[in-house]
C-alpha cells in the first residue's frame, strides 16, 4: 500500500442525502386521512388516537381532523381529533370554516351552502 496519497485524491468529499425528518403538521392544523404528521428515527413521538406508526417510525393520520400534541409527561404523544368531533364542538367555529373552505369533501362534514345558491 502507498504511504503517500496520490495526486488529485481527497480524504473528504463524502456526504449523505438529506432525510427531511421532523414535524410536517403542527398542533391545531388540519390533516387529511393518510397525511404524514411526523417523520422520525425511533419513537421521539408516540402515536395517540386516530394515528398510525409506519415501519420507519413515520406517524400518519388515520382520520380527517385536527392534530394535537400531548406530553411531555413520560412520553410525547401525537393524536388527531376527528372531523366529526371538531365539527360538533362550538369552540371550533373557525376550524369549521377552514374545513369548509378546504379542497375536497371531508368525511363527516355537512355540505355548506355557497354564495351562488344562497343568493337565489
Amino acid at each position: 500500500m502507498a504511504s503517500k496519497k496520490g495526486a488529485g485524491t481527497s480524504r473528504n468529499g463524502r456526504d449523505s442525502n438529506p432525510k427531511m425528518l421532523g414535524c410536517k403538521v403542527f398542533h391545531g392544523q388540519l390533516i387529511r386521512s393518510g397525511g404524514i404528521i411526523v417523520r422520525q428515527r425511533g419513537t421521539r413521538f408516540h402515536p395517540g388516537s386516530h394515528v398510525g406508526l409506519g415501519k420507519d417510525f413515520t406517524i400518519y393520520a388515520k382520520a380527517d381532523g385536527v392534530v394535537q400534541y400531548e406530553g411531555p409527561e413520560g412520553r410525547r404523544r401525537v393524536s388527531v381529533l376527528p372531523a366529526s368531533v371538531v365539527l360538533s364542538a362550538p369552540s371550533f367555529a373557525r376550524v369549521r370554516l377552514t374545513m369548509a373552505a378546504a379542497a375536497g369533501p371531508i368525511a363527516g362534514a355537512a355540505p355548506t351552502p355557497t354564495a351562488a345558491t344562497s343568493a337565489k
